[in-house]
């Protein structure tokens, strides 16, 4: 199960034109903002040249893999009620009059946005590099913050600084509601070379910032060599970026970094051996986006009781609960405390509703992001030499806690909702990771704490 991007609502903030990439960026908004609405997509022609015969028919054949995937897939049939032959049909008539093949990833996205769904959405494999745009920003609370800022970045350069308050990128707002579907929109679905972010800083002022980034539009097909090679290298960078850290602060605490669930069993037997003999851990998944199913429920098999059922899975099959069976090799049943914020989803989420619910945790940051859903993710290239690739993720699950609600749109609630300030961003402090320790009778500062497990640059 991966995390992605959640469904919630954009809004357009301001109307600036903006040339080049950014229209295009805008026009992918506009459409995924229309078709959460449950509007009708309305899209002509403007530069008919910027897409050849053979492109567009990889387009049409695209789509049609895409909507027989969710046809066939999807965990509701019934779609939650969408006509669904009537808007495909309607996304094949908007593909014909499409100018661009940008507009095209737009429209596919749009017509899965009105599943409503987190778990169910479109990204075109770009050729080369992934675009690093040198910061990174995320919801804390209902505002958007600058979290990093990559030394030598163009963002770095400009003046960008965390605890900068993100007001505006590209034209929309950003925020609780807006923060992963702009950040999906600037990685995965319309990478741009510039954008264009309005930023308030600690102290009040407002200011605007044209950042460029490392995107190349590409200029040759992508052989089935070149593709091989690229997934290999992003799947290994991936699964090591999901590698658990840990602080060992004596017989009083243990502090366990975990940024996604990809890792199984010897690994997670091991590291819940070395927090055996401690008083309190800590499981901070805070940025924890999700990941393999299997993992969290081994995770969950370290510090639950055998035969705890953590939920029953709909889908289209019969229900299924989900059932922990405990550990016998590492299992931990001291003092248990776990971090979440509004990155903090899917598996992640799972994990944390699971332990809040039994009693066998207390959960304190913030509200989690409410994207939790089970899905199967599909690599497809089109077009022979043309080399369009693609990959498509449609949800087969939804996932009812034990307390009979899902976490869909909802997200966890911490028990304790602690945030950090724009002060605190500013100078590298992590008071939520502080008060935590603090929690386990260990005292560490709040710029202590903000260096334990430091952000790390490729070079």
């Amino acid at each position: 199960m991966t995390k992605d991007c959640s469904s919630q609502t954009l809004r357009n903030a301001r109307g600036e034109s903006q040339p080049g990439n950014t229209r295009i960026w805008w026009i992918t908004i506009c459409l995924i903002l229309i078709a959460a609405n449950g509007l009708t997509l309305q899209v002509s022609a403007q530069d008919p040249q910027r897409i050849s015969n053979a492109e567009r028919r990889v387009a049409q054949t695209m789509l049609a893999d895409v909507a027989d995937d969710v046809q066939k897939h999807y965990y509701d049939p019934k779609m939650h009620g969408l006509d669904w032959p009537s808007v495909v049909a309607q996304t094949k008539r908007d593909i014909a009059a499409a100018p661009d093949m940008m507009t095209v990833n737009a429209l596919i996205q749009a017509l899965l946005e009105q599943l409503k769904d987190s778990h169910t959405f479109f990204v075109p494999v770009w050729r080369g590099k992934p675009v690093d745009y040198g910061w990174s920003f995320q919801a804390i609370g209902n505002r958007c913050f600058v979290t990093h800022v990559k030394p030598k970045s163009d963002a770095a350069k400009k003046g960008m600084q965390p605890g900068d308050e993100v007001l505006l990128i590209n034209g929309f707002t950003a925020d609780r509601g807006s923060a992963l579907k702009l950040e999906y929109a600037m990685v995965a679905l319309t990478p741009t070379a510039v954008v264009h972010v309005y930023l308030r800083d600690p102290a009040g002022k407002v200011r605007k910032l044209d950042v460029g980034s490392s995107f190349e539009a590409p200029t040759t097909p992508l052989s089935d060599e070149t593709l091989m090679w690229h997934d290999e290298v992003q799947s290994e960078k991936q699964w090591m970026s999901m590698d658990a850290q840990s602080k060992d602060f004596g017989p009083d605490l243990m502090v366990i970094r975990l940024p996604g669930f990809e890792r199984t069993e010897g690994a997670i037997d091991d590291l819940f051996k070395k927090a055996q003999g401690h008083k309190a851990l800590i499981i901070d998944l805070r940025g924890n986006q999700g990941g393999l199913i299997k993992s969290v429920t081994e995770y969950l098999s370290h510090v639950l009781p055998d035969g705890t059922k953590v939920a029953q899975v709909i889908s289209r099959d019969k229900p299924q609960a989900l059932i922990v069976k405990a550990s016998h090799r590492g299992f931990y049943d001291g003092k248990l405390l776990v971090l979440v914020d509004s990155r903090t989803a899917s598996a992640g989420e799972i994990f944390a509703r699971a332990v809040q619910l039994q009693g066998r945790a207390q959960v304190i940051g913030d509200l989690s992001s409410g994207d939790t859903m089970e899905a199967v993710h599909k690599l497809f290239v089109e077009g022979g030499d043309i080399g369009y690739t693609a990959m498509d993720s449609v949800t087969i699950g939804d996932l009812i806690m034990s307390d009979g609600h899902s976490l869909e749109g909802k997200g966890v609630v911490p028990d304790e909702l602690m945030l950090p300030t724009a002060q605190d961003l500013a100078a590298g402090r992590d008071p939520v990771l502080a008060r935590a320790i603090a929690w386990a009778s260990v005292t560490v500062t709040p710029e202590a704490a903000g260096k334990l497990f430091p952000h790390v640059d490729e070079p």
